[in-house]
């Protein structure tokens, strides 16, 4: 494809996404069906505005890069630590059984072989993170009984793609010449896993920290943002070269980014484009899906979609009962991750390319794909409404993050670190968020609880636990940062007091505009008070 064609491409994808999302606005329906949708029907399928599938196929590659990307920086170690309870129990017992009664049924009552039976236990055991989140996050169910489950079976999930995206060639290699395989084909599979546990360890401990350290402390948010980006494609391209799949490498970059004291600076300047991958994504897997397909062979694609939603539900419902969650709760789980996800999607075109799924196969897990995903929304809707207790229902409604602070200082100059150290010695529990990496670097050495992140983004706010503290003190430097962070904080609907400090008094009239006069700090009227104090008592 050339430069022209891309950009017409694209343009028609964004157009109809933006459309799509109009009129499931006004319908009062998911924004994520709407993209669906639209991507049919401009697809070589529907009115054929992209008659070009591997047009479509290059586009959904692009997009799926990118969000997997995403879904790799909002992962972490300590999310793991958060929801260990989950993943050892629902989220290990969901992923192996799905995969081994889905291999199994393929086998026995599919006449698959052995290969192809385990490659499509991958497929369906995996569940949409992209979707899941999204939704958990838009309801503010991520602290619910239910959100939790939903989210450590999901974060199980995803660690489990870096073992089966690995086995792809392996189950080709047995697949192809199922007579001639050996246990010498695993050597290339151990050697590819070692290898990639080592760059984690590595890329994490070491390289990220210092590569995105350099970019902080040019103090330029542009620099920052294109160093993170060309972290996501070094890493893809580095993979493929591994012959393993570009979104698996965007992954791994973004996990490694996560951990390092980046993550949420690096998440929150992504999160614009996230939203937009994640409609890149839905669309393009919209133009793929062959309607002509579908309709000549609906009965068994809605037959087998129905088969599948329903075990998955009943296996996840099954393995959150295996936590103790209660059974209402377990259910809504289940109703939740019963969808097939984007990570499928990447294993499935490496199957297609490797010979594991033929078209017809592919088409096949597409139309149960789309299904699945354009239910899901609405099982998000009504599930908790028919399963849960009043009682449950308040308990998912507040998005809260880490424990709860009696303080959220934002910016660390000199008024920061003195309130710090204030409350610090009086006992108070106290959060920092800073912008510049230095002074960080400093707060971190001395132990500081302090976050690198830009005060003005709403997604980071609520990531350092705006909604669980009791006051907000903003004192970062010029007015106009000090309307951004406010503003944000304003957004965030918390309930915390604000208190800010000006350097002039000349900017306490435009803040006294947005909160209380009385809980803005005027540094200067307060150092002309001390001053004239000082005066007068030399002078008596």
């Amino acid at each position: 494809m050339d430069i022209h064609s891309i950009i017409v491409d694209l343009s028609i994808i964004i157009g109809a996404a933006t459309f799509g999302a109009i009129v499931s606005g006004f319908f009062k329906i998911p924004s994520i069906v709407g993209f669906i949708v639209a991507g049919v029907i401009i697809g070589p399928s529907g009115f054929a505005f992209i008659d070009s599938l591997p047009g479509a196929k290059l586009i959904a590659e692009l997009g799926v890069i990118f969000l997997l990307f995403t879904i790799g920086l909002e992962l972490s170690i300590s999310s793991l630590k958060m929801h260990k309870k989950f993943i050892l129990a629902t989220g290990l017992t969901q992923l192996i059984a799905t995969c081994l009664i889905v291999s199994v049924i393929c086998y026995l009552f599919f006449n698959q072989d052995i290969s192809k039976s385990i490659f499509w236990g991958f497929l369906i055991c995996l569940s949409s993170t992209a979707i899941v989140m999204k939704l958990l996050v838009d309801t503010r169910e991520t602290t619910s009984t239910h959100g939790k489950a939903a989210t450590g079976i999901l974060l199980t999930q995803d660690m489990a793609v870096i073992p089966m995206t690995l086995a792809v060639p392996m189950l080709a290699a047995s697949h192809s010449v199922i007579e001639d395989f050996s246990f010498m084909q695993i050597g290339p599979w151990v050697g590819k896993f070692l290898f990639i546990t080592i760059s984690i360890f590595i890329g994490s401990k070491y390289l990220t920290p210092r590569f995105l350290e350099l970019a902080a402390k040019s103090r330029s948010r542009e620099l920052f943002f294109f160093a993170i980006v060309l972290m996501c494609l070094v890493f893809a391209l580095a993979f493929e070269r591994l012959n393993l799949s570009l979104a698996f490498g965007a992954f791994l970059s973004g996990l490694l980014i996560s951990e390092s004291p980046f993550g949420k600076k690096a998440n929150s300047d992504i999160i614009l484009m996230r939203d937009t991958f994640l409609a890149l994504f839905f669309c393009s897997v919209g133009m793929l899906l062959d309607l002509g397909f579908i309709s000549e062979n609906l009965l068994m694609v809605f037959g087998l979609s129905c088969i599948v939603l329903i075990g998955k539900f009943g296996i996840a419902a099954f393995a959150t009962r295996v936590a103790k969650v209660p059974i209402r709760s377990a259910l809504v789980t289940g109703a939740m991750v019963f969808q097939i996800g984007e990570f499928s999607f990447v294993l499935a075109e490496l199957g297609r390319e490797s010979q594991l799924l033929s078209p017809v196969e592919f088409q096949l897990f597409l139309g149960i794909t789309v299904f699945s995903m354009i239910l899901t929304p609405f099982a998000f809707m009504w599930a908790p409404k028919l399963l849960l207790s009043p009682k449950a229902k308040a308990e998912g409604g507040v998005n809260t993050s880490g424990e709860s602070i009696d303080v959220l200082i934002i910016g660390y100059g000199i008024a920061g670190e003195s309130l710090a150290s204030t409350l610090r010695e009086n006992n108070y529990s106290y959060r920092i968020l800073e912008h510049n990496y230095s002074s960080v670097k400093s707060a971190l050495a001395l132990g500081e609880p302090i976050v690198y992140g830009d005060g003005a983004d709403f997604e980071t706010l609520h990531e350092v636990g705006i909604s669980k503290a009791k006051v907000v003190v903003v004192c970062v430097a010029g007015i106009k940062s000090t309307q951004a962070v406010l503003l944000a904080v304003l957004d965030s609907q918390s309930s915390a007091q604000i208190v800010v400090r000006t350097m002039f008094t000349a900017e306490k009239t435009s803040i006294a505009k947005i909160i209380n006069h009385s809980n803005i700090i005027d540094s200067e009227e307060l150092s002309t008070v001390e001053l004239l104090d000082k005066v007068m008592h030399l002078l008596k």
